[in-house]
């Protein structure tokens, strides 16, 4: 008898079922487990091999660091290949905690940035990122706007990703505090500067909220409802989804208490042709809005970012007003009234940002957005104005109506190009925009003046459009130490409005008002040539930078009569900023920059606003453009070591050719041509030059060596 040789095939796995690679094999005799047959390590994939075997079982033993030590008898087929799967277990061992003290710094300085830790201040259980930013040195949050370091924010990220469109300020109420790390605090270079490496001094203050990192991968959110007297109430919630570069955000909210969520963050933001929104509205406003917000990166390859906003707003306000004039021409006047109003807004907003990067020398940014707006008013007014000795020189009640709708779509695309030579860039930037509205309104009212008096049955009609595009072409090149870059921009818009006032008769029939209508068409071309150069090194950044603007409006009138006005406005528009790091811990910035502001079409049309009879408004077509010189200051030391820290920041603007507003008040003693006694005429003129100086200054330092606990 002769027994047949056998062997033996082993595969070492882990728990996942992957290949362990290196682990130590042994085989020992089944009845004397002392004596060792063989050992071996397995390969890269993870498999042993024996043959040869003489015998009908042998004891595997398997050995690998981090894994439990795995035994086991396997029976052998004789004159054949055994094969088994051998899974290890994962070793684990339960340590001690191990404390770790110290003093947290609430505050350090990342090159321009500073840094803020989240977990350096306390909150109360349910506070929102807006919350723990009013805490924080420097920050102050109020009614939806938000200020750091004395300056306006203009845009709050997370994540370095945008949250409901630029611009937007609602991560501060959607994101609970316990999820913020810490807050950067910086001033954001344009995306032309960031491209091109060319520091073009426009930057805008920016706040970066870094979430936690096991908070990257969450749902989260909340709801709230509250009753109080008088029937208040809000009722609103939010809820997110965030999966890494994946992120969904939904919010809403209903309340009658002056809560005024997205309509707070977007009053107030410039036009294309620089006009400001209307200031957020007083009273008692009742409120509806929602919004869903979706932002996902791809890779590095693709950011997409996108949102719906939907609110729906009434406002009730009511106004009590008395002026007392004390001018020689008017002294003792005084003028009272007595206004309710009743405001209702709807409106739609969506915006996209698409931004691809194919690779390291190309990048496409497209950002188009619509809004939708329906609003009405219905408002009431009693006033009067008397004389000195208490004789009432006009008296005015008056009701108004209004509604219309308006709209505006647009959107920017932008292509940027890099080259082997680091610093020589070519950029073209394309926008087009188009908004418009339409409105019809009524006017009734009674006026009293004097002698005699007369009553206004009106209705208005007025249609405006703004079709406006601007291409902008620049390009760098690097000379020496630093970059130069050339740039041409041209923009052109056409402002069109067509306002018509009826006279309504016993009859009901409507007759055309020409003191009272007009019909204005404001073509604007303008063209910009510039020039500049940008040098930095480890203490030094320097640029320089000069535009030579060429602007012609075309004014055409048509009603109440023909009027053909072309204006010329040329300006050289220079620019330098400086900043210098005397230290890591201390540094200087100077900005010295200049603008020029044109009129609008609703100063330049020379129509009578009627809506409050005795308080009359109309335009000037020879209004000259506004030019402006900005000095901005800031000195920055920081010490983190200690939680020592000064701040001072001095900001001082001086305008020549300042746009305002003239003020002609009729009285017996100074008449004014056309104007009943206790009648004004406000009119928009030239001032010999305005300024503004702003100055804003903090010093921290740590009252007590708190220590945090890990």
């Amino acid at each position: 008898l002769s027994a047949q040789n056998s062997a033996l095939r082993l595969k070492v796995v882990d728990e996942r079922g992957q290949a362990v690679i290196g682990a130590a094999v042994s085989l020992f005799d089944v009845q004397d487990p002392s004596k060792r047959l063989g050992a071996t390590a397995t390969d890269i994939n993870g498999l042993a091999e024996w043959k040869g075997l003489d015998r009908s079982s042998v004891q595997v033993q398997v050995q690998f660091i981090g894994y439990k030590s795995f035994t086991e008898v396997i029976q052998l087929q004789a004159g054949k290949t055994t094969v088994r799967n051998l899974a290890l277990s994962p070793e684990t061992q339960l340590l001690k905690e191990a404390q770790i003290t110290g003093q947290l710094r609430a505050e350090e300085l990342r090159g321009d940035t500073s840094v803020i830790k989240a977990d350096a201040f306390t909150t109360h259980t349910d506070a929102n990122a807006g919350e723990l930013l009013d805490k924080m040195p420097g920050l102050n949050v109020r009614n939806g706007t938000v200020e750091a370091q004395g300056e306006s924010v203009g845009l709050v990220l997370v994540d370095g990703k945008p949250f409901f469109g630029e611009g937007s300020k609602a991560a501060l109420d959607v994101l609970p505090a316990d999820m913020v790390d810490e807050v950067k605090v910086y001033d954001r270079q344009s995306d032309q500067s960031r491209f091109t490496g060319f520091k073009d001094g426009n930057t805008t203050k920016t706040i970066d909220i870094i979430t936690k990192k096991d908070k990257k991968f969450s749902s989260f959110g909340e709801a709230k409802a509250f009753y109080g007297t008088d029937d208040r109430y809000e009722l609103g919630g939010n809820l997110n989804l965030f999966r890494g570069s994946e992120r969904v955000s939904i919010t809403g909210n209903v309340n009658n208490i002056n809560v005024l969520g997205f309509d707070a963050q977007n009053a107030g933001g410039p036009s294309f042709r620089g006009t400001i929104a209307p200031p957020i509205p007083s009273g008692q406003i009742e409120l509806n809005e929602w919004g869903v917000n979706y932002n996902r990166s791809w890779s590095e390859l693709l950011d997409v970012q996108g949102s719906y906003r939907f609110s729906d707003r009434s406002t009730l306000s009511g106004s009590d007003v008395r002026r007392v004039y004390v001018l020689p021409q008017d002294s003792g006047q005084v003028y009272r009234e007595t206004a309710t109003s009743v405001d209702d807004r709807r409106q739609h907003r969506l915006n996209l940002d698409l931004v691809w990067t194919p690779d390291s020398m190309n990048r496409f940014e497209f950002s188009p957005s619509l809004t939708a707006t329906e609003s009405s008013s219905n408002s009431k007014t009693q006033s009067d104005t008397r004389d000195a000795a208490g004789n009432t020189l006009n008296s005015v009640d008056r009701s108004a109506l209004s509604s219309g709708n308006s709209w505006s779509l647009g959107g920017e695309a932008l292509y940027g190009r890099r080259f082997a030579k680091k610093g020589r860039t070519a950029s073209l930037g394309i926008l087009a925009n188009a908004q418009g509205n339409e409105s019809d309104g009524s006017l009734y009212s009674i006026n009293n003046f004097e002698s005699e008096g007369d009553t206004l049955n009106q209705v208005f009609r007025t249609q405006f459009d703004d079709p406006a595009y601007r291409l902008n072409l620049t390009y760098t090149e690097p000379i020496g130490s630093g970059i130069a870059e050339l740039s041409y921009r041209l923009a052109r818009n056409r402002q069109e409005q067509d306002k018509r006032t009826y006279n309504l008769d016993e009859n009901g029939s409507e007759q055309i008002d020409t003191a009272l209508s007009n019909v204005f068409l404001s073509p604007l071309l303008t063209q910009a040539y510039g020039a500049g150069y940008s040098y930095t090194d480890s203490v030094w950044e320097i640029g320089l930078r000069a535009v030579a603007q060429k602007s012609t409006l075309d004014n055409r009138q048509s009603l109440p009569f023909n009027l053909e006005l072309e204006r010329n406005f040329d300006a050289l528009l220079p620019e330098l900023n400086v900043e210098y790091q005397f230290r890591k811990d201390l540094s200087l910035r100077m900005r010295y920059r200049t603008s020029t502001e044109l009129p609008s079409i609703g100063q330049l049309q020379n129509a009578i606003d009627n809506s409050n009879p005795v308080l009359l408004q109309t335009g000037n077509p020879l209004l000259r453009q506004a030019y402006t010189h900005s000095i901005f200051t800031r000195m920055v030391l920081n010490d983190p070591r200690y939680g020592n820290g000064v701040f001072a920041m001095l900001n001082f603007n001086y305008t020549e050719d300042y746009i305002g507003n003239s003020l002609l008040i009729a009285s017996d003693a100074f008449p004014v041509e056309g104007l009943k006694p206790g009648q004004q005429l406000s009119l928009p003129e030239n001032m010999q030059g305005a300024w503004s100086a702003r100055a804003y200054a903090s010093w921290g330092f740590a009252l007590a060596q708190g220590k945090l606990k890990a």
